[in-house]
């Protein structure tokens, strides 16, 4: 097959099992998705950044261990920390308390990856639409050796299907119920007006360039200003730097 040439009719001729028979981690792509096709023409910062994003209220956020993508395809984040070589000098006031480079490392790539990304696409929409902001660190009541909780852990809880799923890796509480329920209680009111309201439970602000704030889904709502504000502006400036140095933008 001609590699990158390579038509259409000749990738679907090619049998499912030859394709799950790759294991080689430099033949994959994950977990990034291929940007610059007919599908994805653009990323999803670059289409932000552009104005191309559609003009309607937005609720973007992250979870308190986004790191588990990268564990599931053989990332170590203690290895990604040893890799920053001295550059771990600036990082490391950022997470004061923080010693354990496995945990460092945790916490740097779930910042760089999702946190810092959240914030820079709610900068961009709020100048058009009001947007809000989420950190979702809740763990089920029985959960046990989890450092925070995992990529799309939230989703359970926003459709009501912790109970069946089968991946909490423990029962739910009633306790936990009635936190899925008042978080589902917020999306669906989003998707009916396009603001997250809620019956009970904290105001919900919208975040913004000079106000930024999100509210924590923890084992209580709560309100948090300047949402490290510190550590993620010190990223984004950091991204943006090494945007603007890339060749043809």
């Amino acid at each position: 097959m001609p590699g990158e040439r390579a038509t259409l009719a000749e990738l679907r001729r090619v049998p499912a099992q030859t394709l799950a028979s790759f294991d080689d981690p430099a033949l994959s792509l994950a977990p990034s998705f291929i940007v610059g096709d007919a599908a994805v023409p653009r990323s999803i910062l670059a289409a932000f950044q552009a104005q191309q994003q559609a003009a309607v209220p937005l609720m973007v956020g992250n979870n308190s261990d986004e790191t588990s993508v990268a564990l599931a395809f053989g990332i170590q984040p203690a290895a990604l920390v040893q890799k920053l070589g001295a550059t771990r000098i600036a990082v490391r006031p950022l997470y004061r308390g923080v010693t354990d480079d496995a945990e460092l490392g945790r916490q740097v790539v779930r910042d760089v990856v999702f946190t810092a990304f959240a914030r820079r696409i709610a900068v961009l929409q709020s100048e058009r639409t009001p947007t809000w902001r989420y950190h979702y660190s809740r763990l089920s009541s029985n959960a046990q050796n989890q450092p925070g909780v995992g990529h799309g852990g939230e989703i359970p809880a926003v459709f009501g299907t912790g109970y069946s799923c089968e991946c909490l890796g423990a029962p739910l509480t009633p306790a936990d119920r009635a936190a899925g329920a008042a978080l589902a209680e917020r999306w669906v009111a989003f998707a009916r007006s396009g603001e997250p309201t809620a019956s009970s439970g904290a105001r919900w602000p919208a975040d913004s360039r000079a106000r930024p704030v999100v509210l924590e889904f923890a084992d209580a709502e709560a309100v948090q200003p300047d949402f490290m504000r510190q550590r993620l502006n010190t990223f984004i400036g950091a991204l943006n730097l090494l945007g603007a140095a890339r060749p043809g933008r």
